[in-house]
């Protein structure tokens, strides 16, 4: 139980602290609401889930490494400089690509909505 306490913290933290956090969350919600509002199929809901958790769980990853690189140094250091930036475009590739699976799941039924 404990455990699950601090994962929590953990998320919350970074909800509070990052905004790149608050945008995935804002977009991810706004996903799975256009989907349920679609009917989408169990399969491409759970596809548009894992993109979603993923995206989220990167931020996650990449929060906690710009946290641990800050307290190795609060100097100014191009080498964690490059770390950083590195990680914030694993991220950034992700999520494009994440926006760009979703879009090929979604526009079928975004099409027959309105154009069927």
């Amino acid at each position: 139980m404990e455990s699950f306490h601090y994962a929590i913290e953990g998320i919350f933290f970074t909800i509070k602290t990052q905004r790149n956090m608050k945008i995935h969350l804002v977009i991810g919600g706004l996903v799975v609401g256009f989907s349920l509002f679609l009917h989408i199929s169990k399969v491409d809901f759970a596809i548009l889930l894992i993109l979603i958790s993923l995206v989220l769980v990167s931020e996650l990853l990449n929060t906690s490494i710009e946290i641990l690189l800050d307290m190795i140094s609060q100097e100014y250091s191009k080498d964690i400089k490059h770390v950083k930036d590195i990680q914030a475009g694993a991220v950034f590739v992700f999520s494009m690509f994440s926006a760009i699976i979703g879009l090929l799941i979604l526009w079928p039924y975004v099409y027959k909505f309105f154009f069927k």
